[in-house]
C-alpha cells in the first residue's frame, strides 16, 4: 500500500540525505526512533509544531541536535498510515522549503526527493498540493549560488515526471505549483530546459491557455516566454503544438489583466526575436502582429522596448513581393506593409522622441530601415 511504499522510499531517501557531509551525524537516529515507536498523536503534535515554526520563518534546520530532530520528524511522519499525519508532514515539508535555504539545509532535505513522487501521486488533494509546492520551492531562485545544483538534483529524481502529470489536475493550486515548477526550470540553463522539454510538458498548455482561469494562463505564458527565449529547436516545439495561436487568444480576448498581457507579450516577442527567419514568418502568418501592435504604448516602457525589438525583427525577415504583376513595379516588404497598416510605424515615429534612450534608439533603427516613407504607397 501507499504507507509501505512511502516508508520504503523515505528509508532510501533518508539514507541518501544523511550520506552527505551536512547533517549526517544527527539525522539518521531520529528517523529510526520516529518510525518505530512514537504514538501517532504525539507524532502529529511534533510535526505540526515543526511546520508552524517553519511557516513562521523559524530555522528548524539548524545544525544543532534539536534542529536535526525537528526536521527528521517529518521523515518519520511520512511513513505513518494516518492521513491527517501525512497531511501535516507534507505541509511541514513544504514550509521547510518555502524560504531561501542554504546548500547545507538542502542536503538535509534532498532525501525527500525519494518519497515526494509517491506523495505527488497520492489520492489526497491536500497531500498532492503540499508535495507539489515542496518540489517547486526546491527549484525556486534564491540568493545562494546553489540554484543550479538544486535543480540538477531535482531533475535527476523521479519528481519532474510526477509534477508534469499535475498540469492536468483539477485543482488550481496543484496546477499552479506544477506550472511554477516548469517555469523555474525553464528559466535556468539550456540543459535544464532541454531536460524538462524532453518530458513533454507543453501539450498540456493548450487547455491551460484556453481555459477560464487567468492565473493559469499567466503562468503558462511565463513558461512559454522562457521556452521561446531559447534556441530555435525550443521555439519550434511551441509552433508545432499550435501554442502560438493560444497565446494570441489570451491577448485577443481583451479581458486579461496587465500582468497576464505582459507575459503573453514576452512569449510572442521572444519567439520573434529568437526564432529563425522562417519561424518568424510562420508566426506572422499565424497572426501574432495585430495583437502585439495594439499593445505598443499601452503597458509600460519595458514592454514597448521588447515590442519594438520584435517589430524590427519582423521587418528584417519580411519577404519582398511585387506590387502588381506588371514588370518594373517596385517590390515591397509584406511585413512592413502590415505594420504600416496597423499604425505601428506611425507609433514608432512618435516613440523616436521618447525620453527613454533605449526606446528612442530602437525606434530610430526601425525608421532607418524603413527609409523615406511614401504615404500614398501604403
Amino acid at each position: 500500500g501507499m504507507g509501505t511504499g512511502v516508508a520504503g522510499a523515505w528509508a532510501g531517501g533518508s539514507a541518501a540525505g544523511c550520506s552527505s557531509d551536512a547533517g549526517s551525524s544527527s539525522a539518521s537516529a531520529p528517523v529510526v526512533s520516529f518510525t518505530t515507536g512514537d504514538d501517532d498523536d504525539d507524532m502529529e503534535g511534533v510535526v505540526g509544531g515543526a511546520g508552524s515554526e517553519a511557516g513562521q520563518g523559524t530555522n528548524i534546520l539548524a545544525g544543532d541536535e534539536q534542529g536535526g530532530n525537528g526536521s527528521w520528524a517529518v521523515a518519520g511522519a511520512a511513513v505513518r498510515p494516518r492521513l491527517t499525519l501525512l497531511r501535516t508532514a507534507t505541509w511541514t515539508l513544504s514550509n521547510l522549503c518555502k524560504d531561501n535555504f542554504s546548500a547545507e539545509h538542502f542536503a538535509q532535505l534532498r532525501g525527500a526527493l525519494r518519497v515526494l513522487p509517491l506523495l505527488l501521486a497520492h489520492a489526497d488533494e491536500q497531500v498532492q498540493a503540499d508535495a507539489a509546492w515542496t518540489v517547486t520551492y526546491m527549484t525556486e531562485p534564491s540568493g545562494f549560488d546553489v540554484r543550479s545544483v538544486r535543480a540538477d538534483v531535482v531533475l535527476q529524481s523521479d519528481c519532474p515526471r510526477a509534477m508534469l502529470h499535475l498540469l492536468v489536475h483539477g485543482a488550481t493550486t496543484v496546477q499552479t505549483a506544477a506550472l511554477r515548477f516548469v517555469g523555474h526550470v525553464t528559466s535556468g540553463p539550456d540543459t535544464h530546459v532541454h531536460t524538462i522539454l524532453r518530458l513533454q510538458p507543453l501539450p498540456a498548455f493548450h487547455n491551460l491557455l484556453r481555459g477560464s482561469r487567468e492565473a493559469l494562463q499567466r503562468e503558462a505564458c511565463w513558461v512559454l516566454s522562457n521556452v521561446t527565449a531559447g534556441p530555435p529547436e525550443h521555439v519550434q516545439l511551441v509552433l508545432d503544438l499550435g501554442l502560438v495561436g493560444d497565446v494570441v487568444h489570451v491577448l485577443a480576448t481583451g479581458t486579461a489583466v496587465h500582468r497576464t498581457r505582459r507575459q503573453a507579450c514576452w512569449a510572442l516577442c521572444n519567439l520573434l526575436r529568437n526564432g529563425t527567419p522562417d519561424q518568424v514568418r510562420v508566426a506572422v502568418a499565424l497572426g501574432v502582429v495585430p495583437p502585439l501592435a495594439k499593445l505598443l504604448g499601452k503597458l509600460d516602457s519595458e514592454i514597448d522596448e521588447i515590442l519594438l525589438l520584435a517589430f524590427l525583427r519582423v521587418i528584417q525577415t519580411g519577404e519582398h513581393h511585387p506590387r502588381s504583376p506588371a514588370a518594373g513595379m517596385t517590390a515591397i516588404n509584406m511585413h512592413l506593409e502590415s505594420l504600416e497598416e496597423l499604425g505601428v510605424i506611425d507609433a514608432v515615429e512618435r516613440l523616436v522622441n521618447s525620453e527613454n534612450a533605449r526606446i528612442s534608439s530602437v525606434s530610430e533603427t526601425i525608421l532607418d530601415l524603413v527609409g523615406p516613407r511614401d504615404v500614398e504607397a501604403f
